[in-house]
């Protein structure tokens, strides 16, 4: 096999294992505003494409019709490239010859050299949990035990949120998908027009979402390391609707970024955005109600996460990272463009001590774009 053949065939497997173990750069935004071949520095700086914002007008009958308004441009989100990730396998002859014969089945040993540039991009992802406000469930307790309940208070808080009816994903973890795929509601066949879940245990579209399983998110937990907060008061006597400020007192336990909360008197879930000088709390979103000096805030423990959302909550790119170019010296590496996940991955292959060195890397970076668009389901 050609040395540009045998490039090829790695980076394709490679992006076949990243499709086959994580499911969330597909289903979020990727759409890149400009090339995404074209190569950037880490921690640099791209737009992804966000669908424009429209306006409504009044309607004036006249004998004269008002001037066409002009055609939104298309809008883009900045995403920074923060991740730059790199894994190293050196292969023997034998294991060339496996990928070089290998057709649709990835070599295991392939498969786990990318499978942590996989968790990686997961947790990326996932990551931006941390600015969603929206809450379902109960931490320390993995949803789906006995109904399809989360799902359904799911749907409805989205719709609460103003979040789009159409195109909603649902991805869980392990634990949170297998016991939805043991739920009465979805294994009775003929009542839901399939037998999928029998035969695969595999979910495609239930109570307004499609179903995904996503290994990564096994390991993303929500936890503060100060522990639940807990005793904090509202001490403010002029906190007003839309205020993203409070002032609180008494309570132990810092608050921490992503941190979910309720007040005494609001019904709304916040998210801690911030906790700082003066015991000011800024939060998201907007407050619904005016809350009242001495009115207690609730903290939610810590939990796993599990995500609800509309592809334009979440914002994902990736580009090959940029190189030196020094005159005379010859480069000697590949970059493949995966137009399915936006993954876009570069392998650098060197001739070694008895044996051949494959680099692969990867740089990428997420950003939560619209947290209405978003809940968490607690686990």
């Amino acid at each position: 096999m050609a040395i540009e053949d045998l490039y090829g065939k790695v980076l394709a497997l490679g992006a076949q294992t990243i499709r086959q173990h994580t499911c969330l750069p597909m289903l979020v935004n990727n759409i890149p505003a400009g090339d995404r071949e074209q190569a950037h520095s880490p921690g640099g700086v791209t737009e992804v494409i966000v669908p424009p914002e429209f306006a409504s007008r009044d309607v004036v009958p006249g004998p004269t019709p008002p001037t066409s308004q002009s055609a939104p441009a298309p809008s883009t989100v900045k995403v920074n490239l923060n991740y730059w990730k790199e894994v190293n396998f050196p292969l023997t002859e034998k294991q060339i010859s496996l990928i070089e014969s290998a057709e649709d089945q990835v070599p295991m040993f392939l498969a786990n050299a990318v499978s942590p540039i996989v968790e990686d991009i997961t947790a990326a992802i996932a990551a931006q949990y941390k600015g969603v406000y929206g809450y379902i469930g109960t931490g320390g307790t993995t949803p789906f035990a006995a109904a399809p309940t989360d799902a359904q208070n799911a749907k409805k808080v989205l719709t609460k949120q103003k979040c789009p009816k159409f195109m909603r994903r649902l991805v869980l973890n392990t634990d949170a998908y297998g016991n939805a795929t043991g739920l009465d509601a979805f294994a009775r066949a003929l009542n839901f027009g399939s037998t999928e879940v029998i035969r695969e245990g595999e979910i495609s579209h239930a109570y307004g979402f499609d179903w995904y399983e996503d290994v990564g998110l096994d390991d993303i937990n929500h936890s503060n390391p100060n522990g639940t907060p807990a005793g904090w008061l509202v001490n403010q006597a002029n906190h007003a609707v839309d205020d993203t400020t409070v002032v609180i007192d008494t309570g132990g336990g810092p608050p921490v970024a992503g941190d979910i909360f309720t007040v005494a008197g609001d019904t709304q879930t916040y998210v801690v955005i911030g906790f700082g000088v003066g015991s000011t709390l800024t939060y998201a979103p907007k407050a619904k109600v005016a809350w009242a000096d001495n009115a207690a805030l609730t903290f939610k423990g810590d939990h796993a996460i599990n995500l609800a959302f509309h592809p334009m909550a979440f914002a994902f790119d990736s580009r090959p990272a940029a190189r030196l170019r020094i005159p005379g010296m010859t480069s000697s590496f590949m970059t493949w463009v995966d137009d399915m996940t936006g993954v876009v991955l570069r392998l650098e292959i060197r001739d070694e001590y008895h044996q051949t060195g494959f680099y692969l890397s990867c740089l990428w970076g997420a950003e939560l774009v619209d947290a209405r668009l978003a809940a968490r389901i607690a686990g």
